[in-house]
């Protein structure tokens, strides 16, 4: 069989995917999408996921990579909107903009479902507006800022209010992904020789969502098994996990399964100087625990052996504090992995760092993203020399004051399985 390698043709064979070769070729499986642009006018297939036995790949280099690359950053017709002002916020609902008085969106890199809450002016006796605005129709809103998309979602609550002062409305919503977030799993509960990316295309097939997979497939689970009560989310989460992969929602809505990206500084932000906010930092001990045990299931067969367990360490952690929690899906292959990760989210949310910035904004321009790294230089948080860290979270602000973001910060090693380096030890 041959190997991928840049510069080269490549011959597909039974069981590849483009994950796979990309893996070869780059040495990262997230770089499928050079491999799909370079060749998706020759491909059987207008489906990424779907590459046939004989086909050939042709794949790019480093200059290829470049110019591919620059390509797939252009915002797509439905992501940009031309002509707006930097600091100016679209709501668009059913497609229909609606004028705003306050605004909250919130953009996570850990969690299933991004959010918004708007305030928006409110005439109960305007009909056009009352038919926009309709309880439980879990309409579709499209948020963009400085004219990017910036989320996709439904409205799930709507609260008219009148007072004195007037009459408005909120509308609170969330990508479309808070359905997995609050339905259970239909039967069959229990599959057998599946990878995490079957398991999620099947269950996401019923609840009508599309999927992006930006991540390594990894190997086949031997048995997968839900609970009745278990959300759709919680059962992909809990073997994304034991694959060391992260799961959030794209500004168009889709579910998607990622890896954290160490890349390049956005820029620097430090202390008393633009865009640097008062803030107030929280470290707080007792989310942090010393061992984390992960225990898996006991063999149905009588082999003589227990459940199988692991334990990792967070040997920074100088007290005797103990957390065990029990998968049904590990094996002896896995469990290790799974425990380290276990800790890893575990140490996301304890070492997090709320960060206001008062712009939308980061230094080198573009709109602040979570996954992506900021420099910041801050004595009040104990990294005066500057420290490299990950954006996990960002919420944008618009009101009276003006905009601007509180970024969720954290060192990036606790997404990547790497020793975590903490600049307050």
């Amino acid at each position: 069989m041959g190997k991928a390698t840049q510069g080269r043709q490549y011959t597909v064979v039974s069981g590849d995917n483009l994950s796979k070769i990309a893996k070869q070729a780059y040495g990262d499986p997230r770089k499928w999408r050079i491999l799909w642009k370079a060749n998706q006018t020759t491909l059987r297939s207008s489906d990424p996921d779907r590459i046939y036995p004989g086909e050939v790949l042709y794949i790019p280099t480093d200059p290829d990579i470049a110019k591919i690359d620059a390509e797939l950053e252009r915002p797509r017709s439905d992501e940009y909107i031309p002509g707006k002002e930097p600091d100016e916020i679209t709501f668009l609902l059913k497609g229909k903009e609606l004028g705003l008085q306050s605004a909250r969106i919130v953009r996570t890199m850990d969690t299933v479902t991004d959010g918004f809450a708007v305030e928006a002016y409110w005439d109960p006796t305007d009909t056009k507006l009352r038919d926009l605005i309709k309880p439980y129709g879990y309409d579709e809103v499209k948020i963009y800022l400085g004219g990017y998309l910036i989320l996709t979602g439904r409205v799930y609550i709507v609260s008219p209010t009148l007072s004195a002062s007037g009459s408005s409305v909120a509308l609170e919503g969330f990508s479309p992904t808070a359905d997995i977030a609050d339905s259970t799993i239909k039967p069959p509960l229990e599959v057998k020789k599946v990878t995490l990316k079957q398991r999620a295309e099947a269950l996401l097939e019923s609840a009508g969502l599309a999927s992006v997979f930006d991540a390594d497939e990894g190997d086949q689970f031997d048995r997968v098994t839900a609970g009745e009560s278990e959300t759709i989310f919680d059962h992909l989460l809990s073997l994304a996990v034991q694959r060391k992969v992260l799961i959030s929602s794209t500004t168009r809505g889709e579910l998607i399964f990622y890896q954290a990206q160490i890349g390049k500084s956005v820029g620097t932000i430090e202390e008393e100087l633009p865009p640097y906010e008062a803030l107030t930092a929280e470290f707080n001990g007792r989310e942090r625990f010393s061992s984390y045990r992960i225990v898996g299931p006991t063999p149905k067969k009588k082999t003589g052996r227990n459940a199988l367990e692991a334990i990792a360490l967070d040997d920074k952690v100088p007290r005797s504090r103990f957390k065990t929690e029990r998968v049904s899906d590990a094996t002896a292959g896995n469990i290790q992995q799974a425990a380290e990760w276990r800790r890893s989210k575990q140490l996301a949310d304890a070492l997090t760092i709320d960060f206001p910035v008062s712009s939308w904004y980061a230094p080198n321009g573009s709109l602040w993203r979570e996954n992506t790294i900021v420099t910041v230089k801050s004595p009040t948080i104990f990294v005066e020399t500057g420290f490299d860290f990950l954006i996990k979270r960002v919420e944008y602000i618009y009101d009276s004051r003006g905009t601007r973001v509180v970024l969720g910060l954290v060192p990036p090693q606790v997404y990547t399985g790497d020793p975590i380096e903490e600049p307050w030890k």
